[in-house]
């Protein structure tokens, strides 16, 4: 949720959090917003470079729509708070602010889930192009399993050992239970029980990003580490 009841307006946007943090709202540069994510991990690599930039666009379609929505819905709260339209639409008014709030909620939900499945996209893409013998065009042509086997290929391939590998696969299980979420309930589906809903709030957007950030730097570290000892 984005929103939430108000003591006197009914219906009051909850800001803090929803467009990121007090330093890196929409009028800093957008290609800049995985930053809040993600290190750079020491690597200057193209493949690493353009993940970079994949994951800062997805939060700024994220925030961006976010911070339309609780404008709009700021709008609408000004509009119906008119004491004249309260004495000849009465309990009508609240109600059309509460269908249009439900909508802009709706927008930023959906395009919350988009941008994790995006960021989680952009990862599996970055496994593949790190991966061995593969690079560019190369390796979109060549995919090699789902999102575990492409990282599992990787980490053998960089002589990872034992305990990196399960390290590793751990980071990942919380990106992947996501993923699987959204993929059967792309915006939190009301038929869905609160256990099975994807938390698409503030706090469990800034989580999703982070995960997916921590476990691109870990690879990032791992593939520069190991190609120095080469």
């Amino acid at each position: 949720m984005i929103f939430e009841s108000g003591a006197e307006n009914g219906l009051l946007p909850i800001t803090e959090g929803v467009v990121g943090s007090d330093t890196h709202e929409l009028d800093n540069d957008p290609e800049d917003f995985a930053d809040d994510y993600v290190g750079w991990g020491g690597s200057d690599r193209v493949e690493w470079i353009r993940f970079r930039a994949r994951f800062s666009a997805a939060v700024f379609a994220y925030r961006a729509i976010s911070e339309i929505a609780i404008e709009r819905v700021n709008m609408l709260q000004e509009e119906t708070s008119n004491h004249d339209l309260h004495q000849e639409w009465g309990c009508e008014i609240e109600d059309v602010l509460y269908e249009s709030k439900g909508f802009y909620e709706d927008s930023a939900r959906i395009t919350g889930a988009a941008a994790l499945v995006s960021v989680t996209a952009a990862l599996e893409l970055l496994l593949v192009e790190l991966g061995p013998n593969q690079s560019g065009a190369e390796a979109s042509r060549r995919p090699v399993g789902g999102f575990s086997g492409k990282l599992k290929r990787l980490l053998i391939s960089l002589g990872c050992s034992d305990l990196e590998l399960a390290a590793v696969r751990q980071m990942m299980v919380p990106i992947l239970d996501l993923r699987n979420a959204l993929a059967h309930s792309l915006d939190g589906s009301d038929w869905a029980s609160e256990e099975e809903k994807p938390d698409l709030t503030p706090a469990g957007m800034d989580l999703g990003f982070r995960n997916v950030g921590k476990l691109a730097e870990e690879i990032i570290v791992l593939v520069e580490g190991k190609a120095s000892r080469r």
